[in-house]
């Protein structure tokens, strides 16, 4: 990382720990703590926007064919004054250093990040394209228009020496992963997850990390609220003891979990124009988007 200009020896008096994440392809990133240190306490939080997932589904109705981007390391490809550099320094078994560029972790990371897309993408943003941080999806309504909407988007990446993970980015996709969803034609669907390997909870931690992975799809799920209650009220004790209620209703979102790219029908995005009505399930089970 020295070698290539990300960090520098630094005498700076900030100092955090580095941890070491696996991450899913095996890699293991660093990591640098600022959550509980001081750098983060202190920090003057920045009011910026940032996009709203729900009005970027309506941008993407009546779309048929999709292209999507996604940055290599999008947080390190900006770079950081001076003054904010000493204050990023990390400490190691062997040495202190500090980022020349922007890492993840940094209260107002994602608000400079988002600004900056807004800026690289200028008209093109939630016309040509949406954009979410440093994932970004093209959409078209067939392949000779999403040809010319690609090299726009491009020619603004290359513009601000931007630089995409090839492998990561897709291309004339009728159904493409965007944000943990299936974005397909005319419709939303939940993206996989791995809720059907997560095991039974143990405690109230376990339980507020069930609640978190199955909540992200709750606009799928019809009466969400009544079936996850139960485990919503043992998150208010201080000790986990399952009796029926809460192991059914355990039971009941893993087993409707489970089976969500099965039930769940290609519910057709609601067009800013027509604002056509959803179909509603036939089953209870069944899963909706609203």
């Amino acid at each position: 990382m020295k070698r290539i200009g990300i960090i520098a020896d630094t005498s700076s008096p900030y100092a955090s720990p580095v941890l070491l994440v696996t991450k899913k392809n095996g890699e293991p990133p660093l990591v640098v703590d600022y959550r509980n240190r001081k750098l983060n306490k202190q920090t003057v939080r920045i009011n910026y926007p940032i996009p709203s997932l729900d009005e970027q589904f309506q941008y993407l109705a009546s779309s048929k064919v999709f292209a999507s981007l996604d940055l290599a390391n999008g947080y390190m490809q900006v770079l950081l004054t001076k003054s904010a550099s000493e204050k990023t320094a990390c400490i190691t078994p062997d040495t202190t250093e500090k980022f020349k560029r922007m890492i993840f972790g940094l209260t107002n990371a994602p608000y400079e990040f988002v600004r900056l897309m807004n800026l690289v993408l200028g008209p093109l943003r939630n016309k040509i394209c949406c954009c979410y941080l440093d994932d970004a999806i093209i959409p078209a309504k067939n392949w000779n228009e999403l040809l010319s909407r690609i090299k726009l988007v491009l020619s603004a990446y290359r513009d601000a020496k931007l630089t995409l993970n090839i492998h990561k980015c897709e291309f004339g996709k009728t159904e493409t992963d965007y944000l943990g969803y299936v974005i397909c034609e005319g419709g939303l669907k939940p993206g996989p997850r791995a809720i059907e390997d997560f095991p039974e909870p143990k405690n109230v931690h376990d339980i507020r990390r069930l609640l978190g992975l199955s909540g992200f799809f709750r606009k799928f799920i019809l009466n969400y609220a009544i079936i996850a209650r139960p485990l919503t009220d043992l998150t208010k004790l201080n000790t986990y003891e399952s009796d029926d209620d809460e192991q059914v209703s355990y039971e009941r979102k893993e087993e409707t979990d489970e089976d969500e790219q099965d039930k769940a029908e290609e519910y057709e995005i609601p067009n800013e124009r027509t604002r056509k009505r959803i179909q509603r399930p036939q089953k209870y089970e069944d899963y909706i988007c609203y």
